[in-house]
């Protein structure tokens, strides 16, 4: 939780120092980012390769729903 609320207060700096919006995207880039590694841990954890790599960034990357609920 403190590195997610350091990038919010990080882009909040940020965002007043350049006035520009872009900055907001750090945290979620920072999101993805990390679940994208913990899946693809959990698929290398429990052996699940089916997807292959390709597969299992494309879980990561459009259904991150999906993918936390089957982290078990």
């Amino acid at each position: 939780m403190r590195p997610f609320a350091l990038m919010w207060f990080l882009a909040f700096i940020l965002r007043l120092i350049t006035r520009t919006d872009i900055w907001v995207l750090i945290p979620f880039c920072f999101i993805w980012v990390v679940a994208s590694l913990l899946r693809f841990h959990i698929a290398r954890v429990y052996n699940i390769t089916e997807n292959g790599d390709c597969g299992e960034f494309l879980i990561a990357f459009c259904c991150l729903p999906c993918s936390v609920s089957q982290s078990k």
